[in-house]
């Protein structure tokens, strides 16, 4: 019998993120000692790491950047001189027509991109300038995992179960050929794929011995996915801009015309002819296989009205800390992790939503708050508004906007009186 030492038996789950390959071997096995003991018997642990074969390539920028900023210890003064030895290290790249050049002006390209986003500095810091980051291969987290009776299920996004082969005719025949088992295959596919991270789910090694192994229809229709696919030319581009087979178009203009509600495979496979529900099987897998949002529940998308509808309490709160703070800790988000950088005056006018105000009245306490706080409003080209009638106009289509957003992020609830 397993003995759990934390009251109630232990934590339904557990989250280490971005931590694990930037800690030494001692505090890697105090981690998953940590999770061996105070996981629930049943709970599921999260742990992301950075790996090998794709780290191996990127380690050649980041041991740049620790040369480059070796004489400073403040992290600010480090990531300047690393970003601007960086500029160079590119410009010299550029006049050597390698492939080893080549691809590390790919990773240098990675890096700067960063340096344009709004916490691009705090990840350029952690992944290139850490005194520790050490990755790995899978087959070496894997065969750790055994050393405290813990079980690799699979990676976070269902990439492994869901495409659990490279599409490769000759590599997929040649794992058949050598009886490559899960972990092996794993790391096989890491090899072809150049993988560089992975957020992997572990569970209690009894939990995964006794687990039902095979997902089909049943278990897909559990699942309600959300999603949204723009039309690039003649390539649909989903909300991850991953690149999507033109064989669904039908299924993700289903998606379109639903969104931000979510759909399960029951209700697409009620909708359509029975000859073409295979196909539709074969789409809803694709899309869930390529970073779509899926929910063990239906999201139902609920728009704005006055009596009916309000933000809800706990999101009211939570807004109220990113509009009282010039500094905040974190992003705001919502439960399924889609993020919003909003501003303070969206912030200020998200709140206004409260069930009780007209769109006209939000629209004229924003009005109030931009001309109380000397705030210019400015068009998308970044013109300025000028003159009353423009700026009416403006303002009611901006609440409007805000309301649009608070409700794809599933902000609002029903009021029941």
């Amino acid at each position: 019998m397993k003995f759990y030492p934390v009251m109630g038996g232990g934590f339904d789950y557990i989250i280490c993120h971005g931590v694990y390959s930037w800690v030494p071997k001692n505090v890697q096995d105090a981690i998953l000692n940590t999770i061996k003991n105070h996981m629930s018997p049943n709970g599921i642990a999260f742990v992301s790491y950075n790996t090998y074969p794709g780290w191996k390539y990127i380690e050649v920028i980041k041991d740049f950047m620790f040369f480059a900023s070796r004489k400073f210890q403040d992290p600010a003064q480090k990531l300047k001189a690393s970003l601007d030895a960086l500029q160079t290290y590119k410009a010299t790249l550029q006049n050597l027509d390698t492939l080893e050049g080549k691809m590390c002006l790919k990773w240098i390209d990675h890096v700067l991109y960063y340096t344009k986003t709004k916490h691009g500095s705090s990840y350029i810091i952690h992944e290139y300038l850490e005194a520790i980051n050490e990755p790995f291969y899978f087959t070496n987290f894997a065969q750790n995992l055994q050393k405290y009776n813990l079980e690799y299920l699979s990676d976070s996004d269902l990439n492994d179960i869901l495409q659990a082969q490279t599409g490769n005719e000759q590599a997929d025949e040649y794992a058949k050929q050598n009886n490559l088992d899960r972990i092996e295959q794993e790391q096989f596919i890491d090899f072809c794929t150049q993988r560089t991270f992975r957020q992997s789910l572990i569970v209690h090694q009894d939990v995964y011995n006794n687990a039902k192994r095979d997902i089909g229809v049943n278990e897909v229709s559990k699942l309600y996915l959300i999603d949204y696919f723009k039309k690039d030319k003649a390539t649909y581009l989903n909300l991850e801009n991953r690149q999507m087979s033109d064989t669904y178009a039908w299924l993700y203009e289903m998606f379109n015309e639903n969104f931000p509600k979510s759909m399960s495979l029951a209700e697409i496979l009620n909708s359509i002819p029975s000859q073409n529900k295979l196909a539709a099987y074969l789409g809803f897998i694709h899309i869930l296989s390529n970073h779509s949002t899926f929910m063990p529940k239906p999201y139902e998308c609920i728009r704005y009205e006055v009596g009916k509808t309000r933000l809800k309490p706990a999101v009211k709160e939570y807004l109220k800390y990113f509009l009282h703070n010039e500094n905040p800790l974190i992003i705001p988000a919502n439960e399924y992790n889609y993020t919003w950088h909003a501003t303070k005056l969206e912030f200020y006018t998200a709140l206004k939503f409260d069930g009780k105000n007209s769109m006209l009245d939000i629209k004229n306490s924003v009005e109030k708050y931009i001309k109380t706080n000397k705030i210019q409003p400015k068009t998308q080209d970044d013109k300025e508004i000028k003159g009353a009638k423009a700026l009416n106009e403006y303002l009611i289509n901006y609440v409007f906007d805000i309301e649009n957003k608070l409700a794809q992020m599933y902000f609002f609830e029903k009021i029941y009186i």
